[in-house]
């Protein structure tokens, strides 16, 4: 991953796919932050970590369509060949793994608009 990454300015977002998370309101402020400050195009990365729904549903069906749609046009906008602005990564993740994305990460972005006890932010501390 230190390779992948090298040079890149990492953010991580870990949520569940899940209407509440907020998670195409972080892609788009990702993209309003790439066009208001184009110096760090190129430079900076956000991996998203979607676990996958709990529950089944149209809003779900939607919510990740709309997620998709959005990495794919930040990436096309403001990618590069062998560079995407956006990872997103919609399947579980080992512990592992995580921690790993975790240890490169320069900080979490939790952007919940209604949330009960999230432990991303603690877990990631630790």
């Amino acid at each position: 991953m230190k390779h992948q990454f090298e040079g890149k300015t990492v953010l991580l977002g870990v949520d569940d796919m899940d209407i509440f998370k907020g998670i195409n309101l972080k892609l788009l402020a990702m993209e309003q932050l790439l066009k208001q400050h184009p110096k760090w195009q190129g430079r900076i990365v956000l991996v998203q970590i979607c676990n996958p729904a709990r529950g089944k549903g149209i809003d779900l069906v939607e919510i990740k369509a709309e997620i998709e749609e959005s990495c794919h046009r930040i990436n096309k906008e403001f990618g590069k060949p062998g560079y995407e602005t956006i990872v997103f990564i919609h399947r579980p993740v080992s512990i592992s793994e995580r921690m790993s994305y975790y240890s490169i990460a320069e900080c979490v972005v939790v952007t919940a608009v209604r949330d009960g006890m999230n432990l991303t932010p603690y877990e990631y501390t630790v």
